[in-house]
């Protein structure tokens, strides 16, 4: 009776796992309800274990917590565990005896319904373990006396392998499965004994293979994670799943609100700026408005925000937040200093680039054995991330800033005040940048909404030709321009774009970008044409110079795609010189001011505030990476080769071998055939595909039901060629072909149905991958 009563209980009003206000924690729904869904699945079938990752500060753990409170509260499928590790866990036993007596806590707790219980992080080891004694389960007395045989026998790896184990036991021996969720999971990869330190791979590899109890394994360093498990598990047995930093709406909500809960006076038109400088982490925009309430200044003024900055880096919340990591990953007194050189020496470039092993050779003044053993502590602290021969700064601005504060005052000896004007003067300079960047990628997305929309629209051809539009109609109002132009027929009939990509070695004064289609709306070889719009955003007037590198650089991008229908278009704000227009004229390129660029939304009906929703395919939008392409087709047959021709154009520009390129077209139809047959009338496939110097990624989203991958049975050759239902049972051929084909295939839902990924890694230049070999009698 009492379960009953609580499965419609509302989480927010129990005292369990104690969760931040309300009001400080927004946009974060739909990762609380991926992680939720996740708990609920591990009711209905075996499902995967899932590495949770995201930078600090962006509030992983306030939603685990969450999605725990949900599923202690709201459900009676499944047991819930949820565990944060430490910052003191460093040594086997103290840790082999949390991780139990948690266990047995919420386990216990969960099938009594006691709050208390579950929330007693106090409670003796002792105490937990008697309850274990009373509960009436020999298994579980049985686990109790394994973890105190081994604690007297001193065998250690036995007492952490039980302990473990715990949720894995549990779902074996009780009609409900167990899912566990670990928080700050990195941690665990400074367990050692006697300063030995212990590997985790044999411990934790024989449950995840399981999928008996799966886990949520949250961080925030993958690569760090990836060596603590070992090779093999993450992809293949371990989802991923990354939690980023907030859309921009819910950051500026959660700016503005805190600044007036807080009394802090602000100017909401530096909203994006100050959110944009803090990275859209919900920590540090708190830890913002804090100091500035904490100091009585307004953040009214840019000036006035940067110094407030400076000030809480050196010696406020944020500072201290990350000298406290700092701390614990490097514990050792005499490692911090050359700690602090190793990130100063990654933090000076501004682009990011990776650091090979043999540039930091020299700086510390250490053997390479422990500058290696201190970049290491630093990377499970998420303060940097190795590679194979390389070291990754973190994207992290925040965490930047703070390492060149303390490194100038702890190494280079510099006075607060002057490293704090220093750090106000470029994040001044830096905002005036941003500025720039924003227009330019708001103008960006409002182009990218433009060409989606074409779709075989007629439209006068004076809006394309900007010499005779501006000799026709120089100095009149706009509203007499556009009734003018409204009232010519329109003869000049746009493609149909299917997708859209952001051209990645085009002039950084210019956006370039490339929209894929056909011409009349039909899907045949022959149709197929490609158009390349440049759009010059400052006042100065385009070039005979700029035209021809424009010119080149179309060659350059369309030469291997093989078409012959090619569209050149340039829209600048500034106009054309005399020479530049006669230079487009005679490569038939399109020319258009931005008083033409403004009457051709118009027309479509796109508004300025309109364009970031309708940018982009499906769920992907905020405007295109660059390097990135986003291609949108219609739920009707044979779209799919569509898709497939457009992203083996995009394989072959990325260096992919001819039988590479065969089996990531072949998968990539058979995606958006499920999508389709999973979708819901009238919509359309979205497809996101990002080239990288190491794979290529392939997002394909259908809106609809979510797509459940694990319900689908493995197909057994026998009974599909046996004949009656058999045969023409196809479900489970499309999803192993997709496996097969693929490096990586990973189902999530996403805003409104279902995302796949399909990844696919590169092998070295000098082969070329096999074809792929289906074992059809595997069931």
């Amino acid at each position: 009776m009492w379960l009953g009563q609580c499965q419609g209980m509302s989480t927010e009003h129990q005292p369990l796992l104690a969760i931040g206000p309300d009001e400080g924690f927004v946009g974060r729904r739909q990762e609380i309800d991926q992680i939720y869904r996740f708990g609920l699945e591990a009711a209905g079938a075996r499902r995967h274990s899932t590495l949770v990752v995201g930078r600090r500060g962006i509030g992983k753990s306030e939603i685990l917590r969450r999605a725990y409170n949900r599923l202690f509260w709201n459900q009676s499928r499944v047991v819930p565990l949820c565990l944060t590790l430490t910052r003191e866990t460093r040594e086997v036993v103290p840790f082999a005896r949390q991780w139990l007596a948690t266990f047995l806590r919420q386990f216990i707790g969960f099938q009594r319904r006691d709050a208390a219980l579950v929330n007693d992080e106090a409670m003796p080891s002792r105490r937990a373990l008697r309850l274990a004694h009373e509960f009436n389960h020999p298994w579980l007395a049985q686990l109790v006396e394994n973890f105190e045989e081994s604690l007297r026998d001193e065998d250690w790896v036995s007492l952490l392998r039980n302990s473990v184990a715990a949720p894995l036991l549990a779902s074996r021996n009780m009609a409900l499965p167990v899912f566990t969720i670990v928080d700050e999971f990195q941690r665990i990869g400074r367990l050692n004994l006697a300063g030995i330190p212990l590997t985790l791979e044999g411990q934790f590899e024989f449950i995840l293979r399981s999928h008996e109890a799966p886990h949520v394994l949250a961080g925030s360093s993958l690569r760090a994670i990836e060596r603590l498990l070992g090779p093999g598990l993450i992809g293949r047995h371990i989802e991923r799943m990354r939690i980023d930093p907030l859309p921009e709406r819910p950051a500026l909500r959660l700016w503005e609100g805190r600044c007036r809960r807080l009394d802090v006076d602000f100017d909401s038109h530096l909203g994006v700026e100050v959110i944009e400088q803090l990275e859209r982490v919900p920590l540090y925009i708190e830890a913002l408005v804090r100091a500035a309430a904490q100091h009585g200044v307004g953040l009214t003024s840019l000036r006035n925000v940067q110094m407030v900055y400076a000030h809480d880096l050196l010696h406020g919340e944020i500072g201290a937040f990350w000298g406290a990591l700092f701390e614990e990953a490097l514990p050792d007194v005499s490692d911090r200093r050359p700690g602090l050189e190793i990130l100063s020496r990654l933090t000076v470039d501004p682009e990011l680039n990776p650091v090979p092993w043999r540039h930091l050779v020299g700086i510390t003044g250490l053997d390479p054995d422990r500058q290696q053993h201190i970049a290491e502590q630093l990377e499970q602290s998420g303060f940097l991330e190795i590679g194979h021969s390389q070291v990754y700064p973190t994207a992290d601005r925040v965490m930047r800033d703070w390492v060149r504060l303390i490194h100038g005052r702890e190494v280079r000896s510099e006075t607060p005040s002057a490293l704090r004007q220093g750090l106000v003067r470029d994040r001044l300079m830096w905002t005036s940048h941003l500025r720039h960047e924003r227009a330019q990628r708001q103008l960006g997305m409002k182009v990218e909404a433009l060409l989606a929309q074409w779709d075989c629209q007629l439209i006068p051809p004076e809006l394309f030709d900007a010499p005779s539009f501006r000799s026709e109609h120089e100095g009149q109002l706009f509203q007499v321009i556009c009734e003018a132009v409204e009232a010519k027929p329109a003869t000049l009939m746009l493609p149909q774009v299917v997708g859209v990509s952001a051209v990645t070695d085009a002039p950084p004064t210019a956006l370039t970008l490339m929209a894929f289609g056909f011409e009349e709306g039909r899907y045949a070889a022959g149709n197929e044409c490609v158009t390349v719009v440049q759009i010059h955003r400052g006042g100065e007037s385009v070039t005979a110079t700029a035209a021809e590198e424009f010119l080149a650089l179309v060659d350059r991008h369309t030469g291997p795609t093989g078409l012959e229908n090619i569209r050149r278009w340039v829209i600048a704000r500034g106009g054309f010189t005399e020479e530049a227009a006669e230079v487009l004229a005679a490569a038939e390129c399109w020319t258009s001011d931005f008083t033409q660029l403004q009457i051709l939304l118009r027309q479509f009906g796109i508004r300025t505030e309109q364009a970031v929703e309708q940018a982009g395919a499906m769920s992907f939008h905020g405007g295109l990476v660059s390097g990135e392409y986003a291609l949108t087709i219609p739920m009707e047959a044979d779209t799919e080769l569509v898709a497939a021709s457009a992203i083996d154009q995009i394989a072959a520009q990325a260096g992919f071998a001819e039988a590479a390129r065969g089996q990531i077209k072949m998968a990539v139809i058979e995606a958006c055939i499920n999508a389709r047959e999973h979708a819901r009338q009238g919509g359309s496939i979205g497809l996101l595909i990002r080239p990288s110097d190491t794979h290529l990624e392939i997002m394909v989203e259908n809106p609809g039901q979510v797509f459940d991958a694990e319900g689908v049975a493995q197909p057994v050759i026998e009974e599909k060629m046996g004949g009656g239902k058999g045969l023409r049972d196809k479900r489970g051929w499309g999803l192993k072909l997709m496996r097969s084909l693929m490096d990586e295939v990973i189902f999530e839902p996403c805003d409104d149905g279902t995302r796949v990924r399909l990844i696919k890694h590169r092998t070295p230049s000098a082969q070329t991958p096999p074809a792929p070999v289906i074992d059809v009698t595997e069931s």
